[in-house]
Parts: C-alpha cells; sequence; structure tokens
C-alpha cells in the first residue's frame, strides 16, 4: 500500500502502516481514560504492542477492499514524525448507487481546540 501523506506546517496525515504502531500505541495508552466513554470497552491486550500491529494489518486489508480510508494524525516536526494526536476514518464504505460510509475521528486529549481540523490541507 502506497504510503499517501498529507502535510501542513503543524500536521502530518499518514495511512495505517505497522512502523507506526508504536506511535499508535502510546496514543491509546495516553488517551485511554480520555477516550473511553466514546469507544467500546477495551480489554489490556488492546494496549500491547502485539495487538496494534494486527490491528494496523487488519485496517490496511480492509483499506485493499475499498471499505475503509483511516489516516492518523501526526505532529509535524522538522525532519520526523511526531506523535500521533488523533485518527479520521471513513468506515462501512458501500460503492454503487448508494455511496454512503461512516465517518469517525478520535483527538488526543491534549490537541482539541487547538485548530487543527479546521486546518487547510494541500498535498
Amino acid at each position: 500500500m502506497p504510503d499517501d501523506s498529507l502535510m501542513s506546517k503543524r500536521l502530518v496525515l499518514k495511512t495505517s502502516m505497522i512502523i507506526y504502531a508504536n506511535k499508535i500505541l502510546d496514543f491509546y495508552t495516553r488517551n485511554q481514560e480520555f477516550l473511553r466513554k466514546w469507544e467500546t470497552v477495551r480489554d489490556q491486550e488492546f494496549y500491547t504492542l502485539a495487538y496494534q500491529e494486527k490491528q494496523i494489518h487488519d485496517e490496511i486489508e480492509t483499506m485493499k477492499e475499498d471499505r475503509l480510508y483511516k489516516v492518523w494524525i501526526f505532529k509535524h516536526e522538522e525532519k520526523a514524525l511526531g506523535e500521533v494526536i488523533g485518527s479520521i476514518a471513513l468506515n462501512n464504505i458501500v460503492r454503487g448507487s448508494f455511496q454512503s460510509c461512516h465517518l469517525g475521528y478520535k483527538m488526543d486529549q491534549n490537541s482539541i481546540n487547538k485548530g487543527y481540523i479546521t486546518k487547510h490541507w494541500k498535498k
């Protein structure tokens, strides 16, 4: 799967890749309590690197099937990707005349209300 990225001065959007598993695990660990009221109940296995790697693998396969498009939101740091501060996903994609999907997103508790979502993007 190609590495499709969008970049601004403050953020980088990247599709799911196994190499980001540690950063994604860190995001979920940092925000475990904050996200609890919006997400399904998570067991401790969810907060392991092995689980996150499998989750990313499954997301990649679902994207190949054109049923999901998901990007992770990274802070943009000079010459490097910073921490993950959220994700945006189009899920349950239905093609044909119906053309529908579900939109979901999540943000780091310390990154909300900072104008990240309203920023203009360029490829």
